[in-house]
């Protein structure tokens, strides 16, 4: 496998769920490791995914977010507001 270029992330997953909220696509996962991750794109840039299939999440450093409290509001802003 590649190396990842300094700045980016990446972790191997499997779909939960997938909803499409306007222009954006949002699909629940579940990290190898268990944990639980909220990913948004741009329903443009969305892909077939379904629950079980297994994916690769790759984000870059400068663009992730992440809360210790939130309002569900906040999992509903558009893809790429923090």
């Amino acid at each position: 496998a590649t190396p990842l270029e300094a700045g980016w992330n990446e972790v191997s997953a499997t779909v939960t769920e997938v909803l499409f909220l306007g222009e954006s696509q949002t699909c629940s996962v579940v990290t190898t490791g268990g944990t639980a991750m909220t990913v948004k794109a741009l329903s443009a840039t969305g892909m077939p995914l379904k629950a079980g299939d297994p994916v690769r999440v790759r984000w870059a450093a400068a663009d992730a977010c992440i809360y210790t409290e939130w309002a569900e509001s906040d999992l509903n802003k558009a893809a790429g507001s923090h």
